[in-house]
C-alpha cells in the first residue's frame, strides 16, 4: 500500500491512478530507502519525507516528457530534498 497520495500531483482518474499502484509503490519504496539512507532516523510521517516522495515520484514518471530546463529545474528540488534530509531537517 501507498505511503503518499500521488493521484492529483500526477493528474490521474481514479481507474488509471489504481492500475498504475504498483509501479508507483516500487518508485515510492526507492523514494523512501534513499531517504532513510540519508537520514537513518527519520520518521515515516515526515512532511520532508512526502515531499521528497512526490518530487521523485514525479520525476521519475514524467521525466522523459518534461524539457531538458524542467527536468533540470526538478532534479534540482530533489537535490535540495536530499540536503534537508542529508542534515537532519525533517
Amino acid at each position: 500500500m501507498l505511503k503518499f497520495n500521488y493521484m492529483d500531483l500526477l493528474e490521474l482518474d481514479q481507474d488509471t491512478y489504481t492500475a498504475w499502484i504498483p509501479r508507483l509503490q516500487t518508485i515510492e519504496d526507492t523514494a523512501i530507502q534513499q531517504a532513510k539512507q540519508l537520514q537513518k532516523d527519520l520518521p515515516g510521517d515526515s512532511a520532508l519525507l512526502e515531499r521528497y516522495c512526490q518530487e521523485y515520484v514525479f520525476v521519475m514518471i514524467n521525466g522523459e516528457t518534461l524539457s531538458p530546463a524542467l527536468l533540470n529545474f526538478h532534479e534540482k528540488i530533489l537535490g535540495q530534498f536530499e540536503e534537508a534530509l542529508r542534515y537532519g531537517f525533517n
